[in-house]
């Protein structure tokens, strides 16, 4: 059996496309099993307990997975550990930084677009293959978190395209979308750490650790001004806990269309306003644009090679 899985605590993306996807090769005749790993992050639970659906069962162990497909990443350093490289023999992601040269038997399905869940959908589309209301709900939702409502610059028009082609499979309450991102209330207290722990990624980048923590949602002036001292903590105390040699966070608000780079290391700061022409203070900078992640990491990257 082929066993489907995103990387350990995924995003909304990354479990809709081993829902999805495993639903896909069971209809085309390919015994399927899409695996979760870890807790799946905010936007991903928000979906599954609105709807009322369950994450797929794991009832198998390492010697069953003979054959994986890993989705929505193309990385081995997020991937369960008890999966052996060589057993993987696909890979579906939308990301340019990838290490495909880690997985030496798969056959690499990497194309830019807004999220990973558009590739998947595009398939039931293109082969007129009825999709479930439970796969075209969550990958609905994965489009909608990972483009920022279809506002961020990596949204493509194939992704549009898919989200209306299943807004109408689906009862995705107008006010829904709203609720998908993260608010004040969403990180009180403690809850703060835990959602950027949640939505923190280390990865090595020209022989140093760094970290992007993010955080989409509405109310990101208000998060900074009245959580500042909070922000400060977090960042230092995520540094430390994976070793890193920098990190930063990178706060987005859906509503007001702006990303506030939050950092407390000169040359962290210094890097970012190189290369973003924003100015910071007080530990933060305001970018009149939004930004993903995804996007980001690239151009930091390119920067730090030359």
């Amino acid at each position: 059996m082929l066993t489907i899985t995103p990387c350990t605590n995924p995003d909304l993306d990354g479990l809709a496309c081993a829902v999805a996807y495993a639903e896909y090769y069971n209809k085309t005749g390919t015994p399927a099993q899409a695996i979760i790993f870890g807790q799946p992050r905010f936007e991903a639970n928000f979906v599954i307990n609105h709807f009322n659906y369950q994450l797929p069962p794991n009832n198998s162990q390492p010697d069953d997975w003979k054959q994986v497909a890993v989705v929505d990443t193309s990385r081995p350093d997020g991937l369960e550990p008890s999966i052996k490289l060589k057993n993987i023999i696909e890979v579906v992601d939308h990301r340019l930084l990838s290490d495909t040269d880690a997985f030496p038997n798969a056959k690499i399905w990497i194309e830019m677009v807004g999220a990973a869940a558009t590739l998947i959908a595009e398939k039931f589309k293109q082969n007129n293959i009825k999709i479930s209301t439970e796969s075209a709900t969550l990958i609905y939702g994965a489009i909608i978190a990972n483009t920022l409502t279809l506002q961020s610059s990596n949204t493509t028009n194939r992704d549009r395209e898919i989200a209306r082609w299943l807004k109408p499979q689906i009862n995705w309450p107008d006010n829904l979308t709203k609720k998908l991102f993260l608010d004040l209330e969403d990180m009180k207290g403690d809850k703060l750490l835990k959602t950027v722990q949640g939505e923190t990624f280390a990865f090595p980048l020209n022989n140093q650790t760094i970290s992007i923590g993010q955080l989409a949602m509405i109310g990101a002036k208000k998060l900074v001004a009245t959580r500042h001292a909070d922000l400060v903590t977090v960042l230092d105390k995520i540094k430390k806990d994976f070793r890193l040699d920098w990190n930063f966070i990178n706060i987005i608000d859906v509503r007001e269309k702006i990303n506030i780079f939050f950092a407390t290391d000169p040359a962290i700061q210094a890097l970012l306003s190189h290369i973003f022409k924003v100015e910071f203070n007080n530990n933060y900078a305001i970018y009149p644009a939004l930004l993903l992640r995804k996007e980001i990491t690239p151009l930091i990257k390119k920067e730090l090679e030359k």
